[in-house]
Order: structure tokens, then sequence, then C-alpha cells
């Protein structure tokens, strides 16, 4: 088997959306006759969901360097002095480049112990694509980077302190899209911004996905609430305030809206059930355009076969999908009428028994599909 070195700062126990796009790449590839060999960290995790590993490979090789996380810091006051204050002006490309160093050393050690045919690297953190990018240059090895999302041009997040930082990250990001053999990402519409700083012909879209091993237990029963549930985490200013007011606004006294994530977060597995037995789904986007975003709940949501209220600008790749999928509903986030009419037509339908599941072909997002798509890159190059 072709051995692919993947390198990626967070892996499991730490859990997450990008987390899971990575475990799920792993548990399949070795049926498309390619070995991946874990190269990640001991860092900092603000999420941890042991039931991530029951999904890997039982032989799964997974090397963990250790290095000295300053946001592993036990004094919430100054780990969060650290994480946002200090750590965005002296760490690039972010604060989890310090796992570099020892990182460096141990790839090395690797792909000449294991003969490695080609190293895959997923962002964020940025971090690994840096690290990837010196490997490369060190041992030649063909090098795929994976982007699940924007990273200079994205809108709706100050990442940087200064305009010098800005520049910086923008001289990396061109030196990394030149240098990788070739680029994937989650939101196919990001190639299009990517193509402008290279005129190779190397990018291919793999979205995120859902495994059907994670939705094959429960079916739906309407019970005496109607309950919507948003499952993750409310980025930038994708807040809720809005969907808030119009929930007071309607007064159900039936009516049950759950949160979970950051501070009231579900292991993968009890997340997926939670999906399956909610009467509809959330997802909230920020107001500020981003084109190219997909959401991740998204393909896990339609595996649940529930209907799916999007909060979301009408441009979003997202809201689109929505749409043309016949998932659900689309509006826009400040939208606080619209918000109440949709939740109002939702609710009038579970009265009436009527809140049928979206009839969706679900076979283009399957992460084994998705793998296979992601080993066809992987062949190509080697």
């Amino acid at each position: 088997m072709k051995k692919v070195l993947f390198i990626t700062h967070n892996f499991p126990p730490a859990g997450g959306v990008g987390v899971i796009r990575i475990v799920k790449f792993a548990k399949f590839l070795p049926e498309f006759g390619l070995q991946p060999i874990i190269l990640t960290s001991n860092g900092y995790t603000a999420i941890e969901d042991q039931s991530l590993l029951l999904d890997l490979p039982k032989n799964l090789e997974v090397h963990r360097v250790g290095y000295s996380d300053p946001a592993k810091i036990k004094i919430p006051l100054l780990r969060s002095i650290w994480m946002y204050f200090l750590s965005p002006f002296f760490c690039f490309p972010d604060g989890r480049s310090l796992w570099m160093k020892n990182a460096y050393k141990e790839a090395l050690d690797i792909i000449k112990k294991e003969k490695i045919d080609l190293i895959f690297s997923s962002s964020g953190p940025v971090s690994n694509h840096v690290l990837a990018y010196k490997i490369k240059q060190a041992t030649g090895v063909k090098w795929v980077a994976d982007w699940r999302d924007e990273w200079v041009i994205r809108p709706d997040q100050n990442v940087f302190p200064t305009p010098f930082h800005k520049m910086l990250a923008l001289k990396w990001e061109k030196k990394i899209i030149a240098a990788a053999d070739h680029i994937t990402t989650a939101l196919p519409l990001l190639n299009d911004y990517f193509r402008k700083m290279t005129d190779k012909h190397k990018f291919t879209g793999i979205t995120n996905g859902f495994d059907p091993a994670d939705f094959s237990e429960l079916s739906y029963q309407k019970t005496n609430e109607f309950k919507i549930l948003h499952a993750g985490v409310l980025y930038g200013t994708g807040k809720n305030h809005v969907f808030s007011e119009a929930i007071q606004e309607l007064n159900l006294s039936d009516l049950k809206v759950e949160f979970f994530g950051p501070g009231h977060y579900l292991a993968h597995a009890e997340i997926t059930k939670k999906m399956q037995t909610a009467d509809l789904l959330l997802i909230i986007l920020s107001p500020v355009d981003r084109p190219a975003v997909i959401s991740g709940k998204l393909f896990e949501y339609m595996a649940a076969k529930r209907p799916i209220l999007c909060l979301s600008p009408e441009s979003t790749a997202t809201a689109k999908m929505v749409k043309n999928l016949k998932a659900g509903i689309v509006v826009a986030p400040q939208d606080k009428e619209g918000i109440k009419e949709a939740i109002k037509n939702y609710y009038e339908a579970w009265q009436k028994n009527e809140l049928l599941p979206p009839q969706i072909d679900l076979t283009p997002f399957t992460r084994r599909h998705l793998t296979g798509k992601l080993a066809d890159v992987f062949k190509e190059i080697v």
C-alpha cells in the first residue's frame, strides 16, 4: 500500500468538524489501497471527543509530538491573554506554530523510516501547511494541501492583528498554493480564488460529508414538543440574537430550542442521535457575505432526514445547496419576520403531522465516496 503522512495538529481525542473530516479520511483510505500515518500534537484543544477514537482503524499508526503549548495553561485568565492577545502578534501563522520545530524532526524520521509516498496537510490551523511546505522543501515528497476554510480572505473574522501580519499571510498563502502538488478544498468555490495564484491545473473540491454508520440506529418519532436543534460553534458575527428574539416573540409554549457546542458539547456519536430526533435543524451563518462557505453540519443534517432552517445570505454555497436540494428554507440571518414566518410554517406542519423529511440523493456526500475522490487525487500524484 502507498503510505500517506497526514499532518494535522488536531486529532482525536480532540473533537470538532475539522477533526471529523480527517478521521473519516483515515477510516476509509485503506479501502482504496492507501495507508494513512498520522503526525499530530499533544497541544491544547477546546473540545474533546473520545467517541471519534472508535472510528479509527485499529492498526492506524499515530505519532504524537510533544511540545510546550502556552494554551494549556490551567489558569483561564492567563490562557485567554495568551490565545487572544499575545499569540496573534507573536506566533505565525497561528498559535499552533510552536509545535512545528519538534514536528518537523519527527516528520523527517517518519518519512525515512516508513518510505512515505505522499504528504497530506489540512488546515486550520494553517501551521499544518507551513510545516508541510518545509518538509516538502527538505525531502521532495509529493504534497497535497487541504483547505477547510478561507484564510486571508475570510471576511467575518479579524484574524490578523496588523496589516503586516496580513501581508505576510498572503505571501505564505501564495507560497503554499504554488508549492503543493495538488490543492483540495472543502469549499469548492475557494478553488476559484486559489487559481489566480498559479497556472497549474491542480484543484479538486471535496466537501465535508456524513458517514451512514453514524445514522443507522434511530428514526424520527414525534413528541409533545416542537424541537429545534443547532449543532456546533456560532462563528464570527453569526450570533443568534435575532433568532432568539424571533423565538421569544412567537411565544410558543411547546417549542424547545437546543444549542450544542462549546460549553454544551456532546460527543459526535450523541449529537447525530439528537439530530435524528429533532423536528427542525438550524444553521446560522454570519450576515457578512462569504460566498464559498458550506457549513460542515449541512451534510449530517441532511443525513438525519430532518428539515433545515438555514439562516444565511442567499449568496452562500450553503444557501444554494439547501435550495437546490430542497433540504429546507433559507432566510437572511437578520430577517426577524422572515425567521418567525418560517418557524411558524414548520410548527403548523408539525402540529398537523405534515412535517415531511426532505427527499435527497445523499450518495455524493457519503464519507466513503468523498474519500474515494481524495484517493484518486493521491494515486494520480504518486
